[in-house]
């Protein structure tokens, strides 16, 4: 084994796990551009949706099925914590937003660990392909080349939707300057 195969190995890693932070990084930089609110609770909103698609596949539902549900309920618990809650408060004090955030998280948080019925460790059947892939002499695991490839194509995706579509053009309007995109409708 030479040193090209660890690191090839490690590079596809790193490459895979950073691309997954670095949605998270464009989730909270999008929520925060457009509404204003550094949601704390991004992490808890994602939490709700992993857990749904865990109790939806343990129902019996088929993969794709718990997974779209999954979506959902993940999409349905940021837009009801944004409409309820952080559009009803002042945005004059950040600390405050933060605060509610943090216990918003908290509020998911414990939702979840009720749902899995607080049990410390939870295993889920993995339904992408894990197989070992051999490039030269290095061996990479099939599910960190996918994950890379679709937190790449997906950041893409945003690139092409925020340049090209009107929705994406109207929330780069309201990031860079709330008042005047307000005015102009």
């Amino acid at each position: 084994m030479t040193l090209a195969a660890p690191v090839t190995e490690v590079t596809v890693f790193g490459l895979s796990s950073g691309a997954v932070f670095a949605l998270l990084a464009l989730g909270l930089v999008l929520i925060y551009r457009t509404t204003g609110v550094m949601n704390f609770a991004h992490w808890a909103i994602g939490l709700l949706a992993v857990v749904s698609y865990v109790v939806f596949t343990g129902l019996g539902l088929p993969t794709p099925v718990g997974a779209a549900l999954a979506g959902i309920v993940g999409i349905a618990s940021g837009v009801l914590a944004y409409r309820f809650i952080f559009r009803r408060i002042s945005m004059a004090r950040q600390i405050i937003v933060i605060l509610i955030a943090v216990g918003l998280a908290q509020l998911y948080s414990s939702i979840a660990a009720f749902a899995l019925g607080f049990e410390q460790f939870t295993r889920l059947r993995p339904w992408l392909p894990v197989r070992d892939i051999e490039v030269g002499s290095a061996i990479l695991r099939s599910s960190d080349v996918i994950t890379a490839g679709v937190a790449i194509g997906v950041a893409f995706g945003f690139l092409v939707w925020f340049r090209l579509s009107r929705t994406g053009r109207a929330l780069r309007a309201v990031a860079q300057n709330r008042e005047a995109e307000v005015l102009a409708g």
